[in-house]
């Protein structure tokens, strides 16, 4: 049986920037032993980010300089993000999301990545967001990854 890990985007704007790789970059090297999930939530969140990076500048700038094209030329994020899957929301989000929110104190997104892996079966979420997951994660029997050494207990204890 293959572990399952969603990717929230603090994984993937980490790694884009170079700042934070040895997680990711273990995660990709287990594939397809270790199968990868991302959303939409993961998406946007994701682009935003970039957009701030490659331009230097708040993405709502770059959208009034009408620019957002040419800072996303710069990388082809199609390539790196067909590594990869991708999960839709499911029928439950609507009920599931509020739920998390008010369960958890989670803002929006934060309950969508939870929901969407509640909804999935997925029960690992890889995050550098700790502050935002940890006490919700721990309350939905889902392991909570922020480092390459969690990821090594992890498969330890597996």
């Amino acid at each position: 049986m293959s572990n399952r890990v969603f990717l929230d985007s603090s994984i993937l704007v980490e790694y884009y920037k170079g700042t934070k790789t040895d997680l990711l970059e273990s995660l990709l090297l287990e594939i397809p032993e270790t199968r990868l999930f991302i959303c939409q939530t993961t998406l946007s969140e994701y682009f935003f980010q970039c957009l701030k990076t490659d331009s230097g500048k708040a993405p709502l700038t770059v959208k009034s300089s009408g620019k957002i094209a040419e800072a996303l030329s710069s990388t082809d994020h199609r390539e790196f993000l067909s590594l990869f899957e991708y999960l839709s929301d499911g029928e439950g989000m609507c009920q599931m999301c509020p739920e998390m929110m008010s369960k958890h104190n989670l803002l929006p997104n934060d309950a969508l990545v939870l929901s969407i892996c509640k909804l999935n079966g997925i029960n690992i979420l890889a995050s550098y967001d700790a502050n935002d997951f940890k006490k919700a994660c721990d309350k939905e029997n889902i392991t909570l990854l922020q480092t390459l050494a969690d990821w090594e207990d992890f498969k330890k204890v597996k």
